[in-house]
């Protein structure tokens, strides 16, 4: 039975990665259903990061396939060496840092009109007013 399971798994494997129906499905004839959890109970082993190329490839297939896996490499290997800027002197930090002192100024002002304005507003003069709206309109006006 365990061997029976090992096939249907290796062959939906093999049947899935190359986009053709698997083993166990209706263009194969097989009325055995195994489910993909029956897996042996074992040695948990980690997934490879990259399938070994099969066996059974032509030698043309498995050396693109080797052409492709190292370009791959080689354009990771140049966007990571792209990545790292220029370091910058000590004056282009300088002017940073005071573009940034001023920008965080001028929002800090922005922030206490927008703060005065909303005091102002929540004072409005009427005929009649009680004493808390007295005390509210002091506050903002003095």
């Amino acid at each position: 039975m365990r061997t029976t399971t090992n096939a249907i798994l290796i062959s939906a494997i093999l049947c899935c990665s190359c986009g053709g129906a698997g083993a166990a499905g209706p263009t194969a004839g097989n009325t055995a259903t195994a489910p993909v959890a029956a897996a042996p109970a074992g040695p948990a082993q980690p997934a490879p990061t990259m399938a070994p190329p099969p066996s059974g490839l032509s030698p043309t297939i498995a050396a693109r396939e080797a052409r492709l896996r190292k370009l791959d490499e080689d354009a990771a290997r140049e966007k990571s060496g792209e990545k790292a800027p220029p370091p910058k002197s000590a004056a282009e930090r300088r002017r940073e840092q005071q573009e940034a002192d001023e920008k965080a100024a001028q929002e800090r002002k922005i922030e206490l009109q927008r703060a005065q304005l909303a005091r102002e507003m929540s004072c409005q003069i009427k005929p009649v007013m009680t004493d808390a709206e007295l005390a509210n309109c002091r506050e903002v006006w003095h």
